[in-house]
């Protein structure tokens, strides 16, 4: 019923809760509210997963609307990916990665999924060597490091082929 319905309103085939950034908006929120504020009965969990749904959709709105076409279904799923990024999942390594590889491939003679697979173990490996270099002795999670040090990198992508568009 959420896919339907994100694609009904979305105009986009491919359009889900997951890939918009709604299930990170509402998952960031529950982890929040169980670290910061102390909540942990289920009952709570729903007002902030709600909330956080709510606040990551209006945020993805926001953002695939800047620009002259506005919100097409394009940029409402590379803003969901920008979203789910930045709330920490590893999931966005891979639309990332893809990404450089494909530039890089033709350049390097090397095949793209090859590429891919190397760049993506780098990324990771570079991530958590950062996050036991930087922010020591508190070690963050792999996610939180990639999406710190992807998120970037995953904006220029956005704004490369909103001109290439």
């Amino acid at each position: 019923m959420a896919g339907a319905l994100t694609q009904g309103v979305t105009r986009n085939p491919l359009g889900a809760p997951g890939i918009l950034g709604i299930n990170a908006g509402a998952a960031f929120a529950v982890v929040g509210a169980i670290y910061l504020v102390g909540i942990s009965s289920p009952g709570g969990y729903v007002w902030f997963a709600f909330g956080g749904a709510l606040g990551a959709t209006l945020l993805v709105y926001a953002i695939a609307s800047a620009g002259a076409d506005g919100a097409t279904p394009i940029k409402l799923a590379l803003a969901g990916a920008i979203i789910s990024a930045l709330a920490g999942p590893l999931g966005f390594v891979a639309l990332l990665v893809s990404h450089i590889a494909r530039s890089l491939a033709g350049a390097l003679g090397i095949g793209v999924m090859t590429l891919t697979v190397l760049l993506g173990a780098v990324m990771l490996l570079g991530a958590d060597l950062a996050a036991q270099r930087l922010i020591a002795p508190t070690v963050p999670p792999a996610g939180v490091m990639t999406a710190a040090m992807g998120g970037p990198c995953l904006l220029w992508v956005l704004r490369r082929f909103n001109r290439a568009a």
